[in-house]
């Protein structure tokens, strides 16, 4: 899955950064990247991989991801786009073992 969230002006980068320290514990979840693109001031881009449909209900239905929206609500206009897509290959990690530093 590859989403785009609007973030309200001027709070990209802290929207960014709350998605990413605001997981630890995702299971079932094979890859979870944040990116923004340079230029674009309001834009975060998630990108996910999951093991299964239901791993991917059940994180969004635990109370920790029930914390995580209302934590980043503040700074979140909404999701403007969404795709989810069907992996053919690729690598499972871009950055090895631990969390990207942000």
């Amino acid at each position: 899955m590859i989403g785009r969230i609007e973030a309200t002006p001027g709070n990209r980068d802290a929207l960014a950064e709350a998605l990413v320290l605001g997981v630890d514990d995702m299971p079932g979840c094979l890859s979870y990247v944040v990116a923004v693109k340079p230029g674009d001031l309001t834009g975060v881009w998630i990108a996910e991989a999951w093991a299964s449909d239901d791993a991917h209900q059940a994180w969004l239905q635990s109370d920790a991801t029930k914390a995580l929206v209302e934590r980043i609500r503040p700074w979140m206009v909404g999701y403007e786009q969404r795709h989810e897509l069907e992996a053919v290959g690729g690598l499972a990690s871009i950055f090895g073992p631990g969390r990207l530093a942000v």
